[in-house]
């Protein structure tokens, strides 16, 4: 056999003999290797064979004393014990056995981090971005102010962060200005501008300079702009810079819709 499995296993196997750890073990073997499969088929059909054509043989009258001696004082059989080199085939087998699963887990953990959403994950800037847009609390506030001027919003970050971004009043006449509050994130101070539409909601960071992570974005440009977008869980963002300030625009809307939104009141 090019499986080089001990065949003698195989007939224990067949006839019960094997302990019910090592046949359990056995039997996980059988259920990917068709060679030692066809083996067990074969050793079957031919003791079937010799039990039919040995049927009409009357049994030696000894016979029964050394079944007798092969039971247990309960009746049940004794399993077949094995030796070195039996043992050390069925430890080749469970080492087999247990890097066929850690090569299956290790395929798992890739499809996963493929095939989620959010892929990007919540552990970059971006996705910490995210998070504070979706909680609509800060994790790390320093500062809070509730105002729909726009004027009040850039006199607060620029006394607070040094800043002296555009703040719109309004994104595409339909998010109003609620206030703003700084941040800390990945220790980077952030200024968190949020709008509304009375339903939904989207946020815009200032910094002054670009914190998402390079190998996260995918590459836009309109209206002669470049913008930068990112993908975590649930949220959408872009991200542009302008007049020295970086700007991050975050919603659940798609990408196209937050180019948009940016550029009406760039």
């Amino acid at each position: 056999m090019s499986c080089k499995f001990d065949e003698k296993i195989l007939h224990l196997f067949v006839d019960n003999e094997l302990g019910e750890h090592i046949r359990e073990k056995l039997e996980e073997h059988l259920a990917y290797c068709g060679e030692c499969q066809r083996a067990v088929e074969s050793i079957q059909a031919l003791k079937s064979g010799l039990a039919a054509a040995c049927s009409t043989v009357k049994a030696p009258l000894y016979l029964r004393d050394m079944i007798s001696n092969s039971l247990e004082p309960d009746g049940i059989f004794k399993p077949a014990k094995l030796n070195l080199k039996e043992k050390l085939s069925l430890i080749a087998l469970n080492f087999q056995n247990s890097r066929r699963w850690a090569w299956g887990f290790v395929i798992a953990v890739i499809l996963i981090f493929i095939l989620l959403p959010g892929k990007h994950g919540l552990q970059s800037i971006a996705g910490e971005l995210a998070k504070e847009h979706m909680s609509l609390t800060s994790y790390a506030e320093s500062g809070l102010l509730q105002t729909n001027e726009a004027a009040e919003v850039i006199d607060f970050l620029k006394q607070e962060l040094g800043l002296s971004p555009d703040i719109p009043q309004y994104i595409q006449d339909k998010y109003k200005l609620e206030g703003v509050r700084l941040l800390k994130v990945k220790g980077n101070p952030v200024g968190h501008v949020r709008y509304s539409d009375g339903q939904n909601g989207c946020s815009m960071f200032i910094i002054d300079n670009l914190l998402m992570e390079a190998e996260y974005t995918e590459q836009y440009i309109a209206s002669g702009i470049e913008f930068k977008a990112c993908n975590c869980g649930d949220c959408n963002l872009i991200c542009w810079e302008n007049n020295s300030n970086c700007y991050i625009l975050c919603g659940s809307c798609c990408f196209k819709d937050l180019v948009d939104m940016a550029v009406s009141f760039i």
